[in-house]
């Protein structure tokens, strides 16, 4: 992963998964305002297709992209002459894909309707993140102060993470608990992105940054504060959309309720 790509790739899953939980947590919110029926999350969402619903869409892609994610990254891990391993980041990383692709075969089995436990899903995937920010804890060896500080501020992003899932877990019936759990891995993904652009800079002519220089350091931290503003202000966004479709949708069906009443 010590690549733009290797920052760039995981930062685009975890984006795409948090703008999808949004938009279905507020799906499911304003559906159940409509219907005066009590809103409950659930760790994933089908893909509604006009009258069908893929169930397995959320667990498919899961699995499909953390198959992607393992094999790029062992790929990757070894030398020149493909005869060693020689990355041990790379194993790391593939490591973290393996364990959210193993909580995605869970979801399948949940809805088979397997016998385990009640909320193994939640639980699961807690453990998931968890491995994850255990990883990225001792990934830090041996970086400099630059590298090291971009990859902490990471790390609190994946511990608040894990307090969200465990919140969602607790209080089902909450959509701000729900919506909790997708800001932090949104925040997560974006700031994949932001570490990728400032280790390793896509543009041949952009000049290198001191990993000692204060001011660096300093800016660091303000940036990550500016993506979270920024993520929550796209969430926000979001929910105003939804808001707007589910309104656009009732007065329509009042207006299709109007006209057959007056053709009756």
């Amino acid at each position: 992963m010590g690549t733009f790509s290797g920052h760039a790739i995981p930062g685009s899953f975890f984006i795409v998964f948090a703008i999808w939980w949004t938009i279905c947590q507020y799906d499911r919110y304003y559906t159940c305002l409509k219907r005066n029926a009590q809103f409950t999350s659930t760790l994933t969402y089908p893909l509604s297709c006009g009258k069908f619903k893929i169930q397995l869409f959320e667990p498919i892609m899961k699995i499909t992209l953390a198959t992607i994610g393992i094999c790029g990254e062992i790929y990757t891990g070894f030398d020149e002459d493909n005869e060693h391993f020689i990355y041990p980041g790379n194993a790391q990383h593939a490591t973290m894909f393996c364990v959210f692709g193993i909580g995605a075969v869970l979801d399948i089995l949940i809805y088979y309707k397997c016998l385990i436990p009640k909320d193994i899903d939640y639980t699961v995937f807690i453990l998931s993140v968890g491995v994850e920010g255990l990883l990225f804890n001792f990934h830090l060896h041996g970086r400099d102060a630059l590298d090291t500080r971009l990859h902490t501020l990471l790390i609190y992003a994946i511990v608040f993470s894990v307090i969200a899932v465990i919140l969602e877990m607790k209080y089902r019936n909450n959509v701000l608990a729900a919506l909790t759990r997708s800001y932090f891995f949104f925040v997560q993904g974006m700031w994949f992105w932001q570490i990728g652009f400032i280790l390793y800079n896509p543009y041949s002519d952009a000049q290198p940054l001191n990993p000692e220089d204060d001011f660096q350091l300093m800016m660091v931290p303000l940036y990550f504060t500016w993506h979270c503003v920024i993520v929550l202000f796209i969430m926000l966004g979001i929910g105003f959309f939804v808001a707007c479709y589910h309104r656009h949708l009732y007065h329509k069906n009042e207006v299709d309720k109007s006209s057959l009443q007056s053709l009756l």
